[in-house]
């Protein structure tokens, strides 16, 4: 079975971590260059061995937040919220509301400083969330503003202050549901038929989304301002399920006419299973196979470089058929950029995310070991 959601997805690793000891938290304050850029290297900055991280929110360079589902010793199926948060000088330690004390944050968002937001909701091993709900960063404190029905949230869209989306797409456990604030109301978006999991915006507007349908088919619909559309020619652009599976791994939309997918295709053959990437365009009129050597390969998923490119990461896969690594979009051309970590020297970080008004990249990266298992926040550039 598959899970849907990068949180959820994670937050099945810590099942491993069962019985083992706690470790500290520790700071990294490595050098790096004024600027992210060709010379600049990926660094750890934070790391954790006592929590799962899955979301990132970053204003600024001096304003970063590392969040996700703290590990209980001994019950690898309970969780709690757990947040780092960086302030230009120093890494702490955030407290939240005791309202969502025993599940994880699963996404979070901001569009300045005062608009920062996190979204719980979260499991291990495929259980129901215990809890779910939206939080606001408010003078410094974490404050619970809408409580959802528990469910796994999978994605998320912040907006601005007053328009914000909410996606619990889980796939094997109960999700969130559809969820917007407009204005001051929350509304449960219902009787669709199909689930959203991600989206990406190209305006309040206008936005794209990926999920699946109640058969597990991958489907995409974009908001129009009024209601959901599902994008119908998709179909026609999917191999057949049959003796695959099919899920979409992640999309960016530049405009109607300008729309990437990513699908990933696990194929059985009895107990053997080889993975392949499925790249997909939209022109406005159809969607359109693209090659490796397409300059949109990449974009599905990519984040912004602040310059004019753009980064985006393809995870390792256990079969190693897939691109996987760190790429960078400079002058048109993507250039795959390694991530030496010392203890950690193969791992591909699983998210990326801008610090907003910079081009400093950060990343989320897990090294499994015998002992315990870390979960880093990396930088590629400068936090200062």
């Amino acid at each position: 079975m598959r899970i849907r959601g990068t949180g959820v997805r994670l937050a099945v690793l810590a099942a491993g971590l069962a019985g083992l000891a706690s470790a500290a938290l520790t700071g990294s304050g490595a050098a790096a260059t004024a600027v992210a850029s060709s010379t600049a290297t990926w660094h750890v900055v934070a790391s954790t061995k006592t929590a799962v991280l899955s979301a990132l929110a970053a204003p600024s360079r001096t304003n970063v937040w590392a969040l996700g589902t703290g590990i209980v010793i001994g019950k690898p199926q309970e969780g709690f919220p757990f947040g780092l948060h960086w302030n230009g000088r120093s890494w702490t330690k955030a407290s939240f509301p005791r309202a969502i004390s025993k599940t994880g944050i699963g996404c979070a968002g901001a569009t300045a400083p005062n608009d920062i937001w996190a979204f719980a909701g979260t499991s291990s091993q495929g259980n129901p969330a215990a809890a779910a709900g939206a939080l606001r960063l408010v003078n410094g404190r974490w404050m619970l503003v809408k409580a959802f029905p528990a469910g796994i949230v999978s994605g998320c869209l912040v907006m601005s202050p007053t328009d914000v989306w909410v996606f619990g797409d889980a796939h094997v456990a109960p999700g969130v549901g559809l969820w917007h604030l407009h204005r001051t109301t929350w509304t449960s978006i219902t009787r669709l038929p199909y689930a959203l999991a991600n989206a990406s915006a190209i305006g309040a507007d206008d936005i794209w989304a990926e999920g699946d349908d109640s058969f597990a088919f991958p489907v995409v619909a974009r908001w129009n301002g009024r209601s959901w559309i599902r994008n119908t020619a998709l179909t026609r652009a999917l191999p057949k399920p049959s003796s695959l599976e099919v899920f979409i791994d992640g999309i960016t939309a530049i405009s109607d006419r300008n729309v990437w997918l990513r699908v990933m295709v696990s194929k059985f053959s009895g107990a053997h299973r080889s993975d392949s990437l499925l790249v997909l365009h939209w022109n406005g009129r159809s969607w359109l196979k693209v090659s490796l050597s397409n300059p949109g390969y990449f974009l599905p998923g990519a984040v912004r470089d602040g310059s004019g490119g753009w980064w985006s990461v393809i995870p390792t896969d256990s079969f190693g058929h897939l691109p996987s690594g760190v790429w960078h979009q400079v002058s048109g051309h993507w250039v795959r950029v390694p991530v030496r970590i010392a203890a950690c020297p193969a791992e591909v970080p699983y998210l990326l995310n801008r610090a907003a008004g910079s081009v400093t990249m950060l990343g989320l990266q897990v090294c499994p070991a015998k002992s315990a298992t870390a979960y880093n926040v990396l930088a590629h550039g400068s936090l200062r």
